[in-house]
């Protein structure tokens, strides 16, 4: 049963104050056109993900989610806490400091954590959450788990076109996302009447579903590469 967001932490930031300014703090860093690497940046990306993990252990602390609920059981309010692993997921792809490796599991882990729940909730129609792809995957873990799938070499055609066309669905339907948003914003800035609040942050949840199955596609695409590169870089040892 979800709680109340009344409860704060040890400087005494509410659960609201804390997504809410790590959410603006967010969208000031994918917003801004400076380097990624630089200091400057780096510094707002860790300090952004403090709090969005401090907001995190409060959803948690609180009981704002359980899996034996819909989400139209939910506040509308709570709905926006359903953002924070895909929002984490993006600010640790961001993190220079780190081994590229280990970056884009911990980034796989947070996007993966985020469908589970939204299929968990039936905020989207995800027939299938896709699984991690770990990079250091051990040989024979990776030779069973090959079992069953097309020989080396040999694409899976129907599954590049499964992809292809589950693709181009989830970005017309992100284009209507957009659209929806646009106006919602819109209604939000004359009041915020609990359904209006309510639509508008299923849209932003649906819209993130869709960017996090992009982004995993891509970041499968990363670790095959990465393992090939070190498989080459092997056989050239021995």
């Amino acid at each position: 049963m979800a709680q109340g967001e009344g409860e704060s932490q040890g400087d005494g930031q509410t659960l609201h104050t804390l997504f809410d300014a790590g959410l603006a703090l967010h969208a000031q860093i994918t917003g801004s056109q400076e380097d990624t690497r630089s200091e400057a940046v780096q510094d707002r990306v860790k300090k952004a993900i403090l709090m969005l993990e401090d907001a995190t252990r409060l959803v948690s602390l609180l009981d704002i989610f359980s899996r034996n609920e819909h989400h139209s059981e939910l506040p509308a309010e709570h709905l926006k806490y359903f953002l924070l692993p895909v929002l984490l997921g993006d600010l640790a792809d961001r993190v220079a400091e780190k081994e590229r490796g280990e970056v884009v599991e911990v980034v796989q882990v947070y996007y993966v954590d985020f469908l589970q729940r939204c299929k968990d909730y039936s905020l989207a129609d995800i027939e299938k959450v896709p699984e991690v792809c770990w990079v250091n995957k051990e040989a024979e873990e990776e030779e069973e788990g090959r079992e069953g799938r097309a020989p080396a070499g040999n694409p899976d055609m129907s599954r590049m076109t499964a992809e292809r066309n589950s693709k181009m669905e989830r970005f017309r339907a992100g284009r209507q996302l957009e659209a929806d948003l646009v106006e919602l914003r819109a209604v939000l800035a004359q009041g915020r009447e609990e359904e209006v609040v309510r639509r508008y942050h299923l849209a932003c949840v649906r819209r993130a579903v869709h960017r996090c199955l992009d982004e995993l596609c891509s970041l499968e695409l990363e670790v095959g590469d990465r393992k090939s590169t070190r498989l080459n870089s092997s056989h050239l040892c021995n």
